[in-house]
């Protein structure tokens, strides 16, 4: 069969049913879980290498180190009576072409909000994921310095596990202006691999949002969450499209936005201050239990009463290193494909499959369409697909 004549198979093929599907995430700072196909990750279900903690969310809500932050300019505690450091929930989807993951919960990050300080109208902290897209066994560690630092370098390293890629956001606008920023890192990269312009603006593929939930239920302190959405194409992992079955970990977590700053809060946090270090604690502070409400600066070595930052930010990661130190993370497993014809992942072999098949074909050499396995994406194929699109649904 010719490649002309593919295309006249497809106008002359069954008309089909396709209503039933969920589209992709809508990246606009609001997280519709059910309807948008989002999978929330449960602490209990999802942590590791503890497991534990939360049956509903990512991480527990609420925890005391949320309301508090470190005022790098004043050089003091903030205490506050809105968990707005609370990272809740985190969420991620999956298409042929894109990653897309949210988090739920903080709103320090948001430059314009009502509250009792007039210090604390603008942001006060930005949100990070670390993402370990390596495929292997959790291992390694990796050095504050060498992680995501476009920001500043934050006081926060890794044990146990290496993350290769971050996503970091700050200054996020609702309302005063600014446009917002986040991009997406790779570790080791000089420049950031996305670094778009703001809010709702596409970069290489790299797009998010985010936006105030005053009516989240599932922040059972208040009622009140920050909701952030990320669309990340899987080009920028290296992977030429969706890969299969692949182990993703994930760590959210929040800092506060002046460089060598710490952890507000993290998900997950099952076994913190027992199993794991205590994270959440002020600057200086040594990374052992009982310390989370203690925000004394100069309470550790290297660490005084005027400083904001800890002595040992590029020594190696360790509980005691005075810096906060992420050995928990969230995993979750890339599904395999439910057939290999359905390319949009939607449950049905269809029109929208079509086109994206013909695509490939023209191509001859685009892998996204090669059923057998080849290295080419031809004839051989197209009988593949007519077969599956012929039966409609995924089997």
């Amino acid at each position: 069969m010719n490649r002309n004549r593919l295309f006249v198979a497809g106008a002359s093929a069954l008309a089909v049913w396709a209503g039933c599907a969920l589209a992709a995430p809508v990246v606009n700072g609001s997280v519709a879980e059910v309807s948008e196909g989002w999978t929330r990750l449960r602490e209990s279900v999802n942590a590791a290498p503890v497991s534990g903690g939360s049956t509903s969310a990512s991480d527990s809500v609420a925890e005391s180190s949320t309301f508090h932050w470190w005022d790098g300019l004043t050089l003091r505690d903030v205490p506050f009576f809105d968990n707005r450091g609370d990272v809740i929930n985190v969420y991620v989807a999956f298409d042929r072409e894109y990653l897309y993951l949210a988090v739920g919960g903080p709103t320090a990050p948001f430059n314009k909000f009502t509250d009792q300080s007039a210090k604390a109208n603008n942001d006060v902290g930005d949100l990070f994921i670390a993402i370990d897209a390596s495929g292997g066994a959790a291992s390694g560690l990796l050095k504050a310095t060498d992680g995501h630092n476009t920001f500043g370098v934050k006081a926060v390293d890794f044990l146990g596990w290496t993350p290769t890629q971050f996503v970091g956001t700050q200054y996020v606008d609702n309302g005063n202006g600014g446009g917002g920023l986040s991009n997406f890192w790779t570790v080791g990269a000089t420049n950031p691999v996305t670094r778009s312009a703001g809010q709702g603006v596409t970069d290489r593929g790299f797009l998010w949002n985010a936006a105030i939930n005053g009516a989240a239920s599932y922040d059972t302190f208040n009622q009140n969450a920050g909701e952030f959405e990320y669309r990340i194409p899987w080009k920028a992992f290296g992977f030429a499209q969706r890969p299969v079955a692949l182990t993703l970990r994930l760590a959210a977590y929040t800092t506060q936005n002046f460089a060598q700053a710490d952890v507000y809060d993290t998900a997950p946090g099952v076994g913190q201050g027992t199993v794991f270090e205590e994270l959440g604690d002020c600057p200086g502070d040594p990374d052992g239990a009982g310390q989370l409400q203690a925000c004394n600066p100069g309470s550790a070595f290297g660490s005084t009463a005027s400083s904001n930052f800890v002595a040992n930010i590029a020594g190696s990661p360790g509980r005691n290193d005075e810096i906060d130190t992420i050995e928990g993370y969230l995993q979750v497993l890339v599904p395999q494909l439910p057939c290999p014809c359905d390319l949009n992942v939607d449950g049905f072999v269809d029109d929208a499959d079509f086109v994206i098949f013909a695509e490939a074909y023209n191509n001859l050499f685009d892998p996204s369409g090669d059923f057998n396995f080849d290295f080419f994406t031809d004839d051989a194929d197209f009988v593949i697909f007519a077969e599956a699109y012929n039966a409609l649904l995924c089997q």
